[in-house]
């Protein structure tokens, strides 16, 4: 999946992005008040997302 289409699919579940930094991307969800990074790969792969949308309690993609 593209950054950018998962970036979109953060805040639509409610996410804020904090920090851009040049390397990772802090993404809180204020609801929960948990958050987690995002590398700025131009691909993300299945396995990254897992552990991505986890700790915010954000469901997955593809579920």
């Amino acid at each position: 999946m593209k950054r950018s289409e998962f970036e979109e699919y953060l805040k639509r579940h409610g996410c804020r992005f904090n920090r851009e930094k040049t390397r990772h991307s802090s993404v809180i969800n204020p609801g929960l008040n948990k958050g987690t990074v995002v590398p700025r790969h131009n691909e993300l792969s299945t396995n990254l997302i897992r552990r991505i949308s986890d700790p915010p309690g954000i469901p997955q993609p593809w579920e």
